[in-house]
């Protein structure tokens, strides 16, 4: 079953009322709220709210999670090649979500191979191999050839992410 994108944006933090016993669901306003986050975004609130989000392109999908962010009022986002195989519309839609959601405030953790995506939205960039930071003096204080390792076996990159993560936005992961 395909949920539509106003339900896909509630999912697990869904608004109800209470009538009686009874929990219900307070459809028309996380529709009207979907519709205006998308539309801060840049994407046709209204018309994407009711679509069926599997219909939705790449784009459209990338930046209704960074919407979900923004309005479920997450501290930071990771995004693991965000633009991968989208075409250059969709990517510059991306990219102004991603522009949109740093501007209100949201981390934003970039990661890609393509430099030409990194350079056209990265206000800073560090280099990582193998969980190594291999650019000289790197922001807040990520000295050269510092290295993360993961405290959790099996963990692996995802755990070293996370780790750099924390600290190059001053988060506490444990919240």
């Amino acid at each position: 079953m395909s949920l539509n994108v106003w339900r896909n944006y509630f999912l697990g933090n869904e608004l109800f009322r209470t009538l009686g016993f009874v929990r219900l669901l307070k459809r028309r306003e996380m529709r009207e709220i979907c519709g205006v986050s998308l539309r801060n975004i840049g994407l046709p609130g209204g018309l994407l709210a009711d679509a069926r989000a599997e219909v939705l392109s790449g784009g459209e999908r990338q930046s209704l999670a960074i919407a979900r962010a923004l309005h479920f009022g997450r501290k930071a986002l990771v995004l693991d090649e965000p633009v991968a195989a989208l075409a250059v519309r969709e990517t510059d839609r991306v990219f102004t979500s991603i522009r949109t959601a740093a501007s209100a405030g949201l981390h934003v953790l970039y990661i890609d191979h393509n430099m030409a995506n990194v350079h056209a939205i990265a206000d800073r960039i560090v280099f990582l191999k193998a969980g190594e930071v291999n650019v000289p003096g790197g922001p807040r204080g990520v000295g050269s050839r510092r290295t993360y390792t993961s405290n959790h076996p099996g963990e692996g990159l995802g755990g070293k992410i996370n780790q750099f993560a924390a600290e190059f936005c001053d988060l506490d992961l444990a919240q």
